[in-house]
């Protein structure tokens, strides 16, 4: 009985070296695996920026963060150098394991060209070409601007997926497109490094945009697509939404009253959902969320000016819609 005792001990202590000695492999591969895959990102960016692409998108944003969290761990962890893989240690810095999914970039035809033949030489390749472009960019001939997608494998099977849009050498290198998130307007290139587009000389606009992507935070407008919305939630990005027609604020910071149904902010109202303030008007008043939730179409006009709410009963409905999905404040 006792033999049998101490063996079974003895097996419980293997089961758990085993499982310690495994989380410690898996901890090394994965290292291993966010180590590879950024030096291989490095390569392509260089390779990209070498051949005049501009890189545009979330890679650039992934890319900033990666390096701020870099340097702020060097900066803070002299003396602990050799931790720096260490995914438990200094967690205020965990970006520096960030890797970009994927990289998204502008270049003109003959340099396409080129580049095609050098990534061609070193990695394996495989190109396609796409005719929906609709969801990046606006106003441009689609015979003018060409995107390929590109899975680039190299021999330690790290893949990078890269969007490469190819404009005609006789158009601008970069069309009008959307940007749904402010901190994805950051672009990089050889020759301006990071920079925004359009506002190239704006510091300040540069400037608030680097500091959103410091903080992990930005700002979208409210037509923004739920599933964009719902990526950068899951990256743990805190996004602020520019309402034009709503504000939301939280009852219990109010002293005052719902001007359709008198109900009080702070008191009935302190732990249920927000309260509405509408923009248009000059008015000084507050309409609750039941209000709006419940009959929001018919409350279309100022109960004390008459004024109507708003131009566009649709975008309104849109922003409620957003708020009411994901409780985002503004």
């Amino acid at each position: 009985m006792n033999r049998f005792s101490v063996s079974n001990t003895n097996t419980d202590t293997d089961t758990d070296t085993n499982t310690d000695d495994n989380e410690e492999k898996n901890n090394k591969y994965d290292k291993y695996c966010s180590r590879a895959r950024w030096d291989f990102t490095k390569t392509i960016i260089y390779t990209l920026i070498n051949q005049r692409a501009t890189i545009f998108g979330g890679a650039v944003r992934d890319m900033f963060l990666h390096n701020f969290h870099a340097t702020e761990f060097y900066s803070k962890h002299k003396n602990n150098h050799l931790k720096y893989n260490d995914p438990k240690f200094s967690p205020e810095t965990k970006e520096r394991f960030l890797v970009p999914s994927d990289i998204d970039c502008f270049i003109k035809e003959k340099d396409f060209n080129s580049l095609m033949r050098i990534l061609t030489i070193k990695y394996f390749i495989k190109k396609r070409k796409s005719i929906d472009m609709t969801y990046r960019l606006l106003n441009c001939d689609k015979d003018k601007y060409t995107l390929y997608k590109i899975d680039a494998l190299n021999s330690f099977h790290v893949l990078m997926k890269l969007d490469i849009i190819v404009s005609a050498d006789d158009e601008p290198l970069i069309p009008q497109m959307e940007t749904d998130f402010d901190v994805n307007r950051l672009m990089y290139s050889l020759k301006d490094k990071y920079y925004l587009r359009e506002q190239i000389d704006n510091p300040i606009a540069f400037h608030r945009v680097i500091e959103n992507i410091k903080n992990k935070r930005t700002i979208c407008e409210p037509d923004i697509k739920h599933f964009r919305l719902d990526k950068m939630l899951q990256k743990g990005w805190n996004i602020i939404v520019n309402y034009k027609i709503y504000k939301f604020i939280p009852c219990e910071i109010l002293d005052d009253k719902c001007v359709v149904c008198h109900v009080e902010f702070n008191k009935e109202h302190k732990e249920s959902k927000k309260c509405i303030v509408r923009f248009k008007c000059d008015c000084n008043y507050y309409v609750c969320w039941d209000c709006i939730n419940t009959n929001g179409r018919n409350i279309d006009k100022c109960v004390m000016c008459r004024e109507e709410y708003f131009d566009d009963p649709d975008a309104a409905l849109q922003e409620f819609t957003l708020f009411n999905d994901y409780q985002i404040m503004g």
